[in-house]
């Protein structure tokens, strides 16, 4: 049985919904859940709890899932997050040091669960030209106008909504409709791959191997590169470079 947990309740499990019937063998079990607040609060409270500290327990006070589950339950656990820099109500203590170490911290899905952050957050799913975009690399955001973000996101063309990416109860059952999705699905992953790639290793093409584009890697050089050199945040989505980490890495060839 594998955990999801999501920062948000509603777009996150909605996307991931659609990645699962995509990608997923129906014969796995997810249990999907919300913890509703920042990646900095659930690190601090495992963080206050110290070594004996398990995130289904963490996820159990904050009523993010079931009192049934413990840790023994879960093969994997996978956190997906927004980098929420911009947010004034996050604590002013947070430093690049410390997002470097909670990241060192959430590494390994078989033990504290493995990070994928949202640059600058998960409307970036929206930020995208028609699929495939081959002008992705150059996107980026002023954290000035991170607060607007969200409108920002959803107002670039052509994407007003996500039904390129989500298939529903109306759509599951048009084959045509549902290849077309997830094609889409797989020209993010090679985008998002690319452009991370670009960010950490100075290549715009598809990494030699997957620890190239790295969590911890590809904040550093959010960090050096865009955050202190101009204040900007390279736009990329924890989405598919989670799919890109997990699966092998055929399944996302550009066709």
């Amino acid at each position: 049985m594998i955990l999801f947990v999501f920062e948000g309740e509603r777009r996150e499990p909605m996307l991931f919904k659609s990645i699962e019937q995509l990608f997923f063998p129906s014969s796995e079990e997810n249990i999907v859940c919300s913890f509703g607040n920042n990646i900095y609060e659930l690190y601090r409270q495992m963080h206050e709890l110290g070594d004996g500290a398990d995130i289904a327990g963490v996820l159990k006070e904050n009523g993010a899932i079931s009192e049934d589950y413990d840790m023994s339950d879960f093969s994997d656990v996978f956190l997906f997050f927004d980098l929420d820099i911009h947010n004034e109500n996050q604590p002013p203590q947070i430093s690049a040091a410390q997002i470097s170490e909670m990241l060192s911290y959430f590494d390994n899905e078989t033990e504290n669960g493995k990070l994928f952050i949202n640059y600058p957050m998960i409307e970036s799913i929206y930020h995208t030209g028609s699929l495939p975009d081959n002008d992705y690399w150059q996107y980026s955001v002023s954290i000035s106008d991170c607060s607007d973000y969200k409108k920002i996101a959803r107002d670039f063309p052509p994407y007003s909504n996500l039904d390129h990416l989500c298939v529903t109860e109306r759509n599951k059952t048009r084959s045509d409709i549902v290849s077309r999705i997830r094609m889409n699905w797989i020209y993010l992953v090679g985008m998002n791959i690319r452009k991370a790639n670009l960010l950490c290793q100075g290549k715009h093409e598809d990494p030699t191997q997957k620890d190239n584009i790295s969590q911890p890697s590809i904040f550093s050089s959010q960090h050096h590169d865009f955050i202190m050199a101009n204040q900007t945040i390279s736009v990329l989505n924890a989405f598919p470079l989670f799919l890109y980490d997990y699966f092998k890495p055929e399944v996302f060839k550009m066709r």
